[in-house]
């Protein structure tokens, strides 16, 4: 796992303001709000769990838990994801995901430890076609934020290049030679930000795949936003944007099995 801390104000702020315009928002209300009625004991036996199908170019997918005779989750498209968490009872399941009404086309199938009073996503990415397709596990953080805005960005375009996060003056580069793969989860205050995202190593406004002024950040919210698409295929690039609150009585995670992952952490 590689770890690096940066000063970071705004790398959220610039998939969130491009989500702003071309995303797709999914709010958890109904399950959060089951959520919340936990006790301690019943938050320490259950999972809250999304999928997300960030793999282009595949078909619709069902989701079945311990070989079930029916998906717990049917027909789930490129692009989307699952109406907020799911809340599962933790433990050892079967994950196995096939195309969309068809059992014989199987593109996943093992077994996965889902920890007691953690919220996780799976996201299906890469491309079947090149055989980089796969499932990543990542651990949400959905502890209270106290006041600041919680935001994890996922790059999840296989073919992409590393990118570096600049302010639109080059003068603070903020994120460096980020990759395919690799998770970003920081605290951000309320507030706006002026940016740009470039090729690694880029020093011109010119290259930038992103230009944002004036991005929005509003405080007690969880931000979870997803790059997805291919850069040298017909599958446009575009990111997936999931706002969410914070669920009481869920801790933060002891650990984020996501591999890389940059840990971010704010200038004081």
């Amino acid at each position: 796992m590689k770890t690096r801390t940066f000063s970071f104000a705004a790398l959220a702020a610039v998939f969130v303001a491009l989500l702003a315009l071309n995303g797709h928002v999914s709010n958890a209300a109904p399950t959060m709000q089951a959520a919340a009625t936990m006790d301690a004991a019943t938050i320490a036996q259950t999972t809250l769990l999304r999928v997300v199908h960030a793999s282009p170019a595949s078909p619709n997918v069902d989701v079945y838990l311990d070989k079930g005779a029916t998906p717990a989750i049917a027909n789930l498209a490129y692009d989307t994801a699952t109406d907020g968490y799911k809340v599962i009872p933790a433990g050892d399941h079967q994950l196995t995901i096939t195309a969309a009404g068809d059992t014989k086309t199987v593109v996943y199938d093992d077994k996965v430890t889902f920890t007691g009073g953690t919220a996780l996503t799976v996201i299906a990415e890469g491309l079947l076609a090149d055989k980089s397709f796969g499932i990543r596990i990542t651990v949400d953080d959905v502890s209270d934020t106290k006041g600041q805005a919680r935001v994890k960005v996922t790059h999840a375009i296989s073919d992409g290049p590393n990118v570096d996060l600049v302010t639109a003056d080059f003068k603070t580069v903020l994120v460096n030679d980020l990759p395919y793969g690799s998770s970003i989860t920081i605290m951000v205050p309320p507030g706006t930000y002026d940016l740009l995202v470039v090729p690694h190593g880029a020093t011109d406004a010119s290259k930038a795949v992103i230009t944002l002024t004036g991005t929005k950040i509003d405080a007690d919210q969880i931000y979870s936003v997803f790059a997805t698409g291919t850069i040298s295929g017909n599958v446009a690039v575009k990111p997936l944007l999931f706002v969410t609150s914070p669920v009481p009585g869920f801790a933060p995670p002891a650990m984020a099995p996501e591999a890389p992952t940059a840990a971010a952490t704010m200038a004081q």
